[in-house]
C-alpha cells in the first residue's frame, strides 16, 4: 500500500508552519513524517515545530523543486519509504516553490511506487496575494495545483478584501475547495483530499534572481526597539523576517510579513538570529543591514 503524501504550499509568511503545528497536535498519535523545506540556510520552521527525533526532517537552503535541492529531497523520500509504520508524509514546501513538478519528480525517481500524492493544500494571505498574482508565477502555480485553498488571516482584513481575493482564487482554480481561516484553524482530512488535478511543471532555477536571503546574528546588547524600527524601515525590500531573539525577560520568536509583526514566547536557544528574505535586487542593502545588526 502506498504512503499518502500531502504537500502544503503558499508564499512566504502565509501560515504554512502554523498549519503544520496544528496538524501535528491533532495527529500526535499517528506515524506521520514531516518534511520542512526552508528557502534560507537557517532552519527556523523546523525548530518551531518542536518534533520528536525522527518525526521531522529539514531540507534547508533552497527549494526542493529546484535542481540543486531536488536530490536532497529525493534522498529524504527514499529514506522515509524504508521506514516501517509510516502512515503519511506531510511536506511544507518553501514559499517560492512551484509544486507542479512533484508528480514528475516521483515518476522520474520511481518513488511513485511508494508514495501516492493525496493533494496539494495552498495557503493564501489576502494582504499580499493579489499583488503576487501579477508578479510571481510560483504564487499562481501554488493555487492552480491545490485541491484545497485556505484563505488565511481573515481576522486581519476587510470583508471586501477577502471577497476580492477569493474571486481571484476561483478564477485561477475553479475546482478547489476554499476555506476561510484565522491562524489556519480548519477541520479537514488532508489524506482524504484526492488529487484530481493533473500537475505538470518544470524544476526551478537553483538561484532565483528575484529573491535573496541573509541571516543576521543579533548581539545580546542590541536595542530591540531600534532593531525592529530598522527592519520596518527596510520593508520595501523585504518579503519575510523570522527568527529567535532574546529580550530582557525571555526568548521570543519574531515573524514579520506584509507589514505585520507577530511575536510569541520561544524555547531557549544558543544564540539570537534573524533570517531576512527579500528582493534579489536589494541584496546589497540587506547585506549592509545584516552587518549593521550584527555590529550593534
Amino acid at each position: 500500500m502506498k504512503i499518502p503524501l500531502c504537500l502544503v504550499a503558499g508564499f512566504l509568511g502565509c501560515g504554512k508552519t502554523t498549519l503544520l503545528r496544528r496538524l501535528a497536535e491533532r495527529r500526535s498519535g499517528r506515524s506521520f513524517i514531516f518534511i520542512v523545506n526552508e528557502f534560507n540556510a537557517v532552519d527556523v520552521d523546523g525548530v518551531r515545530l518542536e518534533m520528536p527525533p525522527g518525526r521531522m526532517v529539514s531540507v534547508a537552503g533552497g527549494s526542493i523543486f529546484c535542481r540543486c535541492k531536488a536530490g536532497e529531497f529525493i534522498k529524504v523520500l527514499k529514506e522515509v519509504s524504508r521506514r516501517r509504520g509510516c502512515t503519511g508524509v506531510i511536506v511544507e514546501a518553501s514559499g517560492i516553490a512551484d509544486p507542479s513538478v512533484l508528480p514528475a519528480l516521483l515518476e522520474e525517481t520511481r518513488l511513485e511506487r511508494f508514495f501516492g500524492p493525496a493533494a496539494v493544500i495552498a495557503i493564501v494571505d489576502p494582504g499580499s496575494f493579489l499583488k503576487l498574482v501579477a508578479t510571481l508565477p510560483a504564487a499562481v502555480a501554488q493555487v492552480r495545483a491545490a485541491r484545497l485553498v485556505l484563505l488565511n488571516k481573515c481576522d486581519l482584513y476587510l470583508p471586501e478584501e477577502l471577497d476580492q481575493t477569493e474571486r481571484e482564487v476561483r478564477r485561477l482554480n475553479s475546482g478547489a475547495e476554499i476555506l476561510r481561516t484565522e491562524h489556519c484553524r480548519a477541520h479537514f482530512d488532508l489524506f482524504a483530499l484526492d488529487s484530481a488535478r493533473k500537475l505538470k511543471g518544470r524544476y526551478a532555477r537553483c538561484a532565483d534572481p528575484r529573491f535573496c536571503t541573509v541571516a543576521a546574528r543579533v548581539p545580546a546588547q542590541a536595542d530591540l526597539r531600534l532593531l525592529q524600527a530598522e527592519l520596518d524601515a527596510a520593508a520595501q525590500d523585504l518579503f519575510r523576517v523570522k527568527g529567535f531573539v532574546k529580550n530582557e525577560r525571555c526568548w521570543e520568536y519574531w515573524d514579520w510579513s506584509n507589514g505585520i509583526w507577530n511575536k510569541e514566547p520561544a524555547a531557549a536557544r544558543a544564540d539570537s538570529i534573524l533570517v531576512l528574505i527579500g528582493r534579489g535586487a536589494a541584496r546589497e542593502r540587506l547585506e549592509a543591514l545584516q552587518k549593521e545588526i550584527e555590529g550593534a
